[in-house]
């Protein structure tokens, strides 16, 4: 009886899992594949201007970038969050602070936006013994809010989903 119950679950996790995907596809479909690319570059650039970030996967920062401003470069958010990775003023401000990054140009700028975001990732990433899940989960909503219970599984799976799309895509 338990066997049958967790073989189910697990096909109903599957089941799951492939149509968030499919459904996933539809931005890949809809957005310009320039932007997609452009996009990957400057996360490759970032990965290469600064070493410390290298390890995030590009595809899961595609991910995010879907998910946050579906590769809309100009987005702003409705709490005043900007660009790509849809980084806030007060995020950006601190993270270029923390990890003393000279800054060329506004945070608006694309590579400057994905450089942010990478790094706050990161850092969410130490903070949480590299739980990529949970880090996923906090970058939404940041830290303490991840810590204080405010957090939203669908917004995780379909950056994590969208993750694995661009590995089999790009």
């Amino acid at each position: 009886m338990g066997n049958v119950y967790i073989r189910n679950l697990c096909i109903l996790a599957a089941v799951f899992f492939f149509l968030l995907f499919i459904s996933s596809l539809n931005v890949i479909s809809s957005s310009d594949f320039s932007d997609i690319k452009e996009a990957k570059r400057l996360i490759i650039e970032a990965k290469k201007a600064y070493p410390e970030i290298s390890d995030i996967s590009t595809s899961l920062v595609l991910g995010f970038i879907e998910v946050e401003s579906e590769f809309k470069a100009s987005a702003i958010g409705g709490v005043g969050e900007i660009g790509f990775m849809q980084v806030r003023p007060t995020t950006y401000d601190w993270i270029m602070s923390e990890y003393d990054i000279e800054q060329n140009g506004e945070m608006s700028d694309s590579f400057n936006n994905i450089v942010a975001g990478m790094h706050y990732i990161s850092w969410l990433k130490k903070r949480l013994k590299g739980k990529t899940f949970k880090t996923i989960q906090a970058y939404n909503v940041g830290l303490q809010g991840f810590r204080d219970g405010r957090t939203s599984t669908i917004y995780a799976l379909r950056v994590y989903t969208g993750s694995f799309k661009y590995i089999l895509v790009w």
